[in-house]
């Protein structure tokens, strides 16, 4: 039985396969060799975490008062919580052989600011998927008059600030920022003593500290969880491509990844540039793999800067 529109006319082969055309123009570019579309965006793309994240983590003390037992204990305290959060990935911090030498000293720019792409720059090299950079960075001493009338009484409080930073060194976007304040009460003589040379942070304002770190390492393992895995091509010569990205994070061969261009750079509203993924154009596969890096062979037309992301 022949199916009728409302106005009698039968559906026929040319309206099936115009309504076909149709929809193969819409879906766009046409199919890369492994069957996989050509022309997607990375947004698009069905991506997964087939591999670790390798992610390095620093914390500077810049209050101007060395205090480095309780930078210590921070390091140690998101160390620790970061690794239970991460499952499979990879932490780099202080202290370690590879740690790179760039992070202990941030670029900057002209005006004094981190110069995210020239972070991002270095980092992308060395495999990193994320940094997170946190820093303790001052501590200001506070009195408030509390009570009524004769009960009114001086009450004094230490101020520290955590500030933390989540940046992806591929694109050089900026994926947590938090500024976290923590007030603690204390005794007037380590109010008083405030500004000395051989001043320390009260064991209150530490453990007030701690207690902080801890939660914020909770919220940048979360952040770290929800962005995708990715790497920069970093040498390509006929159809051999060179990734930052080997056995430590998975790697193997046979292994398949897309490849995406870059849009574009923009520059945000504070100076900071960002790259701007562009679309897919080829794909890789891995041939040999080593420890930090590995060789693949190129299928399309890529180039060093380009992104590559394992797919479904």
């Amino acid at each position: 039985m022949t199916r009728k529109p409302i106005d009698g006319r039968p559906f026929g082969l040319p309206l099936v396969f115009g309504l076909v055309l149709a929809l193969l123009l819409v879906q766009g570019c046409g199919w890369g060799k492994a069957g996989s579309p050509v022309g997607e965006s990375l947004l698009e793309a069905k991506t997964y975490d087939r591999y670790a994240k390798v992610v390095a983590l620093v914390v500077f003390d810049r209050t101007g008062i060395k205090q480095e037992e309780l930078i210590q204990q921070l390091r140690e305290i998101l160390v620790k919580r970061l690794q239970k959060k991460m499952g499979k990935g990879l932490l780099v911090k202080q202290g370690d052989p590879d740690f790179p030498d760039y992070l202990e000293e941030m670029p900057t720019t002209d005006l004094g600011t981190l110069d995210n792409m020239a972070l991002a720059q270095e980092a992308r090299l060395d495999g990193f998927q994320a940094l997170v950079i946190v820093s303790l960075e001052s501590f200001v001493p506070l009195s408030e008059k509390k009570g009524m009338f004769w009960w009114r009484r001086d009450r004094f409080y230490m101020l520290s600030y955590l500030m933390i930073d989540v940046f992806d060194p591929v694109t050089a976007a900026r994926l947590l920022r938090l500024s976290e304040e923590v007030k603690v009460r204390v005794d007037q003589d380590d109010y008083d003593y405030f500004g000395t040379r051989d001043w320390m942070a009260p064991d209150s304002v530490e453990e007030a500290l701690l207690k902080r770190a801890n939660a914020v390492a909770k919220k940048v393992a979360k952040a770290l969880d929800k962005f995708k895995w990715q790497v920069t091509l970093a040498a390509v010569e006929d159809d051999q491509v060179a990734l930052p990205a080997g056995k430590r994070a998975g790697v193997a061969p046979g292994d398949r990844l897309a490849v995406f261009g870059i849009q574009r750079v923009i520059t945000g509203v504070q100076g900071e540039s960002f790259v701007v993924p562009g679309f897919r154009k080829g794909q890789l596969v891995v041939e040999k793999v080593f420890p930090a890096y590995c060789r693949a062979r190129a299928q399309g037309p890529v180039q060093v800067g380009d992104i590559a992301v394992p797919v479904r």
